[in-house]
């Protein structure tokens, strides 16, 4: 007989608890390398219209220091606490340097709820039979995160807090952040990362509409991926997020290619005409002042 998925997913996350949390305080307190917990960027501003709800991507980060071996760390849990009315909507490892170098390991991601428990907890082992590690120095990206917070009244700011908080708890037992580098456990230093909330102008543009020229050509997906694979930066992020999902990726270029040329599905709104994004990002009303046709 199976357990039951509550059940099973309590069974899976005191596993971590047990497999992965140090037996004792000897191995961070010998000599030997040290672990950072931090946070990319390394502070957030988030502004946006009044009572709108404005979101962020942000990434968790190992730093290892004073590592004599050739190899990093292999696994870790993290316990990450949203204070203040800022919270945590969605957690993952897409896009980070330990999704990249997961192989045929463990990871459970939980997004955790109820006072002085609001953020994730997380428990990776990047690989059982491989030799996949993370590297043996410097700094490397772990988790991907998406963040909200309700903007103030006009004039008003509210100061929050993304931060590293050991015992955090989901359906399983409470976890403390640590790191595995072979058979030896860390506890790392725990970083914070501090959040600013204000209200601020409402941005106008046109999805899809890159350079502000008021219409849609050839050059907004090149321009999407210029920004995807050599940096260059626009001038409105949000209006290269063409189907409002949050984030810029290559799908974005290819819509703007199929309505171009086979008239599929159009840019989300607004579009065609210009007006205010329905689900602003930090980036709404940042970068979008400068956007040219909507002034």
């Amino acid at each position: 007989m199976y357990p039951s998925p509550v059940r099973l997913r309590a069974h899976i996350s005191a596993f971590i608890l047990v497999a992965l949390a140090p037996l004792t305080a000897g191995a961070a307190e010998g000599v030997g390398p040290t672990f950072r917990f931090s946070f990319l960027p390394s502070s957030l501003e988030l502004s946006g219209p009044a009572g709108t709800r404005i979101r962020a991507e942000l990434m968790c980060t190992i730093e290892t220091l004073g590592n004599p071996r050739a190899y990093g760390a292999g696994g870790w849990q993290l316990s990450v606490e949203a204070t203040d009315g800022v919270s945590i909507t969605e957690v993952g490892m897409d896009g980070t340097d330990a999704g990249r170098l997961f192989r045929d390991g463990f990871r459970y991601f939980e997004l955790t709820h109820g006072t002085d428990n609001e953020g994730f907890i997380c428990g990776v082992v990047l690989a059982f039979r491989d030799s996949s590690t993370l590297p043996p120095r410097g700094k490397a990206t772990v988790a991907a995160m998406t963040v909200e917070a309700l903007c103030p009244a006009p004039g008003q700011t509210r100061r929050a807090q993304i931060r590293y908080r050991d015992n955090l708890t989901g359906k399983g037992l409470p976890i403390r952040n640590m790191v595995s580098l072979g058979i030896d456990r860390y506890d790392p230093e725990l970083g914070r990362l501090e959040v600013t909330v204000r209200s601020g102008p409402i941005p106008r543009f046109v999805r899809g509409d890159l350079d502000g020229n008021g219409r849609i050509s050839l050059g907004d997906p090149i321009g999407i991926l210029s920004f995807l694979f050599i940096g260059e930066e626009l001038s409105c992020r949000e209006a290269g997020d063409v189907d409002d999902d949050g984030r810029i990726r290559v799908t974005d270029a290819v819509r703007l290619l199929t309505f171009l040329f086979l008239e599929s599905s159009p840019p989300a709104t607004p579009f065609p005409a210009c007006g205010v994004d329905p689900t602003p990002s930090k980036n709404s009303a940042s970068d979008c002042q400068t956007y040219s046709v909507c002034r």
